[in-house]
């Protein structure tokens, strides 16, 4: 009784197994189909949208916005260069407390007893971890 029991199940697992991989497989193959025809979509829709712009897809409105291909390239210059100067203002506000702390290291290395006058950036005053000294060790 427990061969053909074993058996019986054997059988039907094997069946659901082979049902499931047929169903993945086929998944699979969808899946692969839709991926290929998606990105064929987006080009063809990209492509005419390159097209109606070098073209102006036989509007003449576009012209006052800025899309006519002989004057493209100067909006464009001109996006480029404020992106570019946003870009170097943020770098220098990013960069002036470094050169700050290197400037005070400087001063430190030169003229030992003379006090900088800001303390360097991510120097921070060290406290003794024991509660009841409490001792720091920041210039004041």
């Amino acid at each position: 009784m427990a061969g053909r029991l074993t058996k019986r199940w054997s059988d039907a697992n094997e069946k659901y197994l082979a049902g499931n991989q047929h169903a993945s497989d086929i998944a699979g193959g969808l899946g692969a189909v839709a991926k290929v025809m998606r990105m064929m979509l987006q080009s063809a829709v990209l492509g005419v949208g390159a097209y109606l712009v070098i073209h102006q897809g036989g509007h003449r409105r576009h012209h006052h916005r800025g899309l006519h291909p002989e004057r493209a390239g100067a909006g464009a210059g001109r996006s480029r260069d404020r992106a570019l100067e946003e870009l170097r203002r943020r770098a220098a506000e990013l960069a002036a407390p470094y050169q700050a702390a290197r400037a005070n290291a400087a001063q430190a290395r030169a003229d030992p007893a003379a006090e900088p006058d800001e303390p360097a950036v991510g120097r921070e005053c060290r406290q003794s971890p024991r509660p009841a000294t409490r001792r720091s060790s920041c210039r004041t």
